[in-house]
């Protein structure tokens, strides 16, 4: 998906400071889960929206 690629560039791109630590797949993982929820949210609340 694209919103999925995109997810991980940021994600990949948010962590470079750690790159070759042990402690990057960590904060990778944390910046997907805070981007679901992100994203998630914001799904819920279009679906929430009435119709025409």
């Amino acid at each position: 998906m694209v919103w999925e690629a995109e997810r991980d560039r940021e994600c990949q791109e948010e962590t470079l400071d750690a790159e070759g630590g042990s402690m990057r797949p960590m904060l990778i993982s944390a910046c997907k889960a805070r981007a679901n929820k992100t994203r998630i949210a914001s799904v819920k609340k279009v679906w929430a929206c009435p119709l025409m």
